[in-house]
């Protein structure tokens, strides 16, 4: 009887290795996936094909931006919502209230501001078509001033008349909105 049993189990051992080995080698058989390559992922054209593209477009939305601005408030801070196509709608909050400011105080502005020597300070796309850039320039006061209804003027601080700011764009290259103007406090660049 053992060696019957013995039989068996040998049998069983086979038989297992040879389902084994059947199922290993119908595995080969049996057709893989195909090589799959990632699909090439659509990538959008660059918004500016250079820094001095994105240098230029963002200079040319911040006078664009100036002269709207200077407008306003030579008169005064009326109808700020001007200047809604030249900035986004997050500085559009702070145009308002600058604007409400001077209508308060009852302020305007006599002259023009100018502003020179912008330089990138930062370009970025989001790959989606969109560009923050960022400039550093010079804000120039010199020919402009602050009055009262009677004219007579209330200038702050006429100490400095050339400013570093540091202005921030948002959006595609023929459209960039400023998204904030603002002084630097580090070192003065102007």
């Amino acid at each position: 009887m053992a060696y019957g049993r013995a039989m068996r189990q040998l049998a069983r051992v086979c038989l297992a290795g040879i389902v084994a080995c059947g199922a290993l080698g119908l595995g080969g058989c049996v057709p893989s996936a195909p090589d799959r390559t990632p699909n090439a992922v659509a990538t959008s054209r660059p918004v500016f094909e250079s820094d001095a593209a994105a240098l230029a477009a963002a200079t040319k939305a911040y006078a664009a931006y100036l002269a709207m601005s200077d407008t306003i408030a030579q008169q005064g801070g009326a109808n700020p919502e001007r200047l809604a196509s030249l900035v986004t709608p997050e500085w559009m909050t702070k145009e308002i209230e600058s604007a409400q400011k001077f209508a308060r105080k009852g302020i305007h502005q006599v002259g023009g501001s100018k502003f020179d020597s912008p330089r990138l300070q930062v370009f970025d796309e989001n790959g989606e078509g969109v560009a923050t850039v960022a400039l550093y320039l010079c804000l120039d006061l010199s020919e402009s001033r602050m009055a009262d209804q009677s004219q007579a003027d209330v200038t702050p601080n006429r100490d400095r008349i050339r400013l570093p700011f540091v202005a921030t764009f948002q959006g595609e290259s023929e459209s960039l909105l400023l998204n904030g103007n603002v002084f630097w406090k580090g070192k003065d660049y102007c």
